[in-house]
């Protein structure tokens, strides 16, 4: 009966996506998820893929150390790391063939302002805490 039969339609259509994915409501969801759901097993993400394949139709790595798991990565401007950053994916759609050293830079600072940013709150939390006790 799979919830209620409210998997049903979706066993249908992608009888082998269920065992590749976490979340069988992202496919068709509108938005181009990456491995495991842009597969053959889950058309492709529901459909959800195909501007992305056809513009990319080699950047599709599956192997779990470079999966493609965000495509809406590619050509965001900036240049990120592997699976990225190659040429089946245009080099990152293009965000690392222009100035890369500059490009590569915002990528570290994006991931050190991010890291700096957890920090923050994890010092303010701690704070916090040790105010309410």
């Amino acid at each position: 009966n799979y919830d209620g039969g409210d998997c049903k339609q979706f066993n249908q259509l992608y009888p082998n996506c269920n065992a590749l994915v976490e979340y069988p409501d992202f496919v068709g969801d509108g938005a181009c998820h990456g491995y495991p759901y842009n597969t053959p097993e889950c058309g492709y993400d529901g459909g959800d893929c195909e501007e992305f394949n056809k513009v990319f139709p080699n950047c599709t790595s599956t192997s779990t150390s470079t999966a493609m798991l965000n495509p809406y990565q590619v050509g965001d401007g900036l240049c990120d790391g592997l699976p990225y950053n190659t040429s089946e994916c245009g080099y990152d759609g293009g965000d690392c063939l222009d100035n890369s050293n500059n490009n590569n830079n915002n990528h570290n600072n994006r991931s050190r302002n991010r890291n700096n940013t957890q920090n923050r709150k994890r010092k303010q939390q701690h704070q916090n805490k040790g105010r309410n006790e």
